[in-house]
């Protein structure tokens, strides 16, 4: 079941109703990319993710997430030789705007089918930039940009929260 979000009430579905059963997440369409939108929807575990060419906002909360846990990430030898080679420089908020415009059109991406970074999420995520409420990292290499995401310090938040919520939910599970 797809739930249909209006614009002007800030809601979003349960994300553990049994009728959110889209393998991928998909789980609403509609409402709007306001930062208390975004907020909101990141603290319950939903993301925007459109093709922004069909106008239609959709809604995403997949059930099953990737997640790296820092403690137990094993650093090869081979890695551990690289980055002791200092060819890496990361930054942390810098050049948000580059950042973001560049993953929009590095390979041509903004004229492929299904591309998702248009302007309407640009500009969303650039007010998000502007609350203080993420962070951008880049990773170069010499001059070149080898990498760019985003990520928000309401994640913190919202993770703290949600783990809070998922130890509650295997409790019950027992």
């Amino acid at each position: 079941m797809i739930f249909e979000l209006e614009k002007d009430l800030m809601v979003f579905p349960h994300p553990e109703l049994p009728e959110l059963d889209d393998p991928s997440g998909f789980v609403a369409i509609g409402g709007d990319l306001s930062v208390e939108r975004l907020l909101l929807a990141y603290d319950y575990g939903f993301f925007p993710w459109y093709a922004f060419k069909d106008k239609d906002i959709h809604w995403y909360c997949p059930r099953q997430r990737f997640v790296i846990f820092p403690g137990e990430v094993h650093v090869s030898h081979s890695m551990r030789t690289l980055m002791n080679k200092n060819l890496y420089r990361v930054t942390f908020d810098a050049a948000f705007d580059q950042a973001i415009r560049g993953c929009s059109t590095v390979d041509n991406r903004i004229n492929q089918i299904g591309a998702w970074l248009g302007d309407d999420i640009i500009a969303a995520y650039s007010k998000l930039h502007t609350w203080g409420v993420r962070i951008a990292w880049r990773c170069g290499v010499a001059r070149s940009l080898w990498a760019a995401s985003m990520v928000w310090k309401v994640a913190l938040a919202s993770w703290a929260r949600a783990c809070s919520r998922a130890s509650q939910t295997l409790a019950s599970w027992r």
